[in-house]
């Protein structure tokens, strides 16, 4: 970092020393609903004329709308088609998914399985070299999205442990131990 250039802009109250510059006017950020409600400003850099700016998050509604035509010929019931119109049409951008689906389930709970649920937090989960080798060395948001957010990973392990340890690891799930699986056990 060049020490002149911060100091000219903390000085001048965010505006870069030099001839105007523009980056990043019209911003391209896309923001999924369910991930973005509570997101007021842009994380990216923005500067308008020289001036370094914070962006805002503008929520927009989309204005498409679906007009669905079925047909209700008694006639003909055995018709089983509809007409399907849309006004005002437009791209969006593909967002991440952010329901897993039953395999990336699976997936993770191959990985929950190979690190052991007893003392697992998502951090230590995700950073885990067993589930590097059940991902085949990817990084588990990269193969499923949906696990991008920790705090779904973390109730996934919550699941986890409630089905292996259904009352918990206090004093109830110690006595629910020594009645049912302890005698199970062999005596040696």
């Amino acid at each position: 970092m060049d020490l002149d250039t911060i100091q000219f802009v903390m000085q001048n109250n965010g505006r870069l020393p030099g001839p105007p510059l523009t980056l990043n006017e019209k911003c391209p950020l896309t923001v999924h609903p369910r991930i973005g409600k509570g997101l007021q400003h842009c994380p990216y850099s923005h500067i308008m004329n020289g001036q370094i700016m914070i962006g805002q998050i503008v929520q927009r509604k989309c204005p498409t709308e679906m007009l669905i035509f079925v047909p209700v010929e008694r006639l003909h019931p055995g018709i089983q088609k509809a007409l399907i119109f849309l006004r005002n049409p437009h791209n969006h951008p593909a967002h991440p998914k952010t329901k897993p689906s039953a395999s990336d389930k699976l997936l993770l709970g191959k990985a929950v399985d190979a690190a052991g649920v007893v003392g697992l937090t998502a951090q230590r989960l995700l950073n885990a070299s067993s589930t590097a080798l059940v991902y085949a060395g990817e990084r588990v948001a990269a193969v499923s999205p949906a696990f991008m957010d920790n705090r779904r990973v973390r109730n996934f392990i919550d699941k986890q442990k409630k089905k292996e340890f259904p009352r918990g690891m206090g004093w109830d799930g110690v006595l629910l131990h020594l009645s049912t699986k302890e005698p199970s056990l062999p005596k040696s």
